[in-house]
């Protein structure tokens, strides 16, 4: 929810500026209209849609000063993108982790330094059909800002000739309502794409660890047999034995299906609904 908070302010205070410009643009005789935004121009200057906010207006003291302005929202954006990134990643590996229950989810470990039959991890820390679409929007994202708001050189010239006005030359930012527009709105499609995804149904055998390390852990207690080379092999969580009690020992194994043709207490199978099993293993 942090992510998201973080996320939609960010769009909300762009969209409360946008809304505040409205002003300046009424007292121009500018419509408020999507026909009339495009007429100024996608990422275009116009005398109409310029700051004008205190900023220093002689160099380099202005020129450093709108630099950093212009650049601002690329800030605020690469910060959410990292929040954005590790929410979606965090979601992502408790989904693969939450479904190595099923036999035909058995995979072998996922690792930095892949030996054997290991997996590596993932080049851009996400599966590639949720990493190629995020870095895509990120930086389509990116783009929109600087069409948005961007550096501006205002230049006075004092005759026909062209002779440049120092003193009445200034640099500020420009703005493109347009721009600032199709930058909200695709800032909020990649919200709605985050929410979407958190509507993926959890079956609730395997318990919720996300990124957690000690919870991750409880869940790894390994059997003797597995001890040596079972982090090379293809693995699966499930119920390994059943203790006194009727408590059950759940953890990830190299250990075959049980079924028919598998001796009795050797196989692993997934947790039927109301079985007792422990919260953390022994």
């Amino acid at each position: 929810m942090d992510t998201l908070q973080s996320y939609l302010t960010v769009l909300a205070v762009a969209f409360a500026l946008l809304v505040i410009s409205f002003t300046s643009l009424r007292h121009r005789s500018i419509r408020i209209s999507i026909p009339s935004f495009w007429d100024l121009g996608f990422g275009a200057l116009t005398p109409f849609t310029y700051l004008v906010i205190g900023l220093p207006r002689g160099d380099p003291e202005g020129l450093i000063a709108n630099v950093l302005l212009a650049n601002l929202p690329q800030l605020l954006l690469s910060l959410t993108y990292v929040c954005y990134n590790a929410t979606l990643s965090a979601f992502l590996v408790q989904r693969e982790f939450g479904l190595m229950h099923r036999e035909d989810k058995r995979r072998t470990l996922r690792v930095s330094e892949p030996v054997g039959l290991q997996r590596s991890s993932y080049t851009i820390s996400l599966p590639l059909r949720y990493g190629i679409p995020l870095y895509a929007a990120s930086g389509l994202i990116h783009w929109l800002i600087s069409q948005s708001l961007f550096l501006a050189r205002i230049t006075a010239l004092q005759d026909q000739h062209g002779t440049v006005d120092v003193r009445d030359s200034f640099s500020t930012c420009g703005y493109s309502p347009i721009a600032v527009l199709a930058t909200v709105l695709a800032g909020l499609i990649q919200v709605l794409a985050l929410v979407i995804l958190g509507f993926h149904k959890y079956d609730g055998v395997m318990r919720i660890v996300s990124t957690n390390s000690r919870a991750i852990s409880a869940a790894c207690h390994a059997l003797e047999e597995d001890r040596k080379e079972g982090y090379l092999l293809p693995l699966r969580w499930g119920v390994v034995e059943i203790k006194e009690g009727g408590v059950g020992h759940c953890t990830f194994t190299t250990a075959p299906q049980d079924g028919p043709g598998v001796e009795p207490g050797t196989g692993v199978r997934a947790p039927t609904p109301g079985e007792a099993l422990p919260v953390t293993p022994n």
